[in-house]
């Protein structure tokens, strides 16, 4: 996220929209960066590789329209 105004007014509307699946990317996010900074990188890879798998369309990561 590019600075705190703009993750707070996330967190903001997904709470109210209660998108826990959001919230909990965001949680997992924060863990990860946290991770980085403590030199986890097993944590890290496994972690990317977990969200990858888990988010990422195959058909949609190499497709150019939105």
């Amino acid at each position: 996220m590019p600075n705190e105004e703009v993750i707070l007014t996330l967190k903001d509307a997904v709470d109210t929209c209660r998108f826990s699946e959001y919230l909990n990317l965001i949680k997992a996010s924060e863990e990860i960066l946290e991770k980085t900074y403590e030199g986890d990188g097993d944590y890290v890879s496994e972690s990317i590789r977990k969200y990858h798998s888990k988010y990422s369309s195959v058909i949609k990561y190499n497709s150019y329209i939105f």
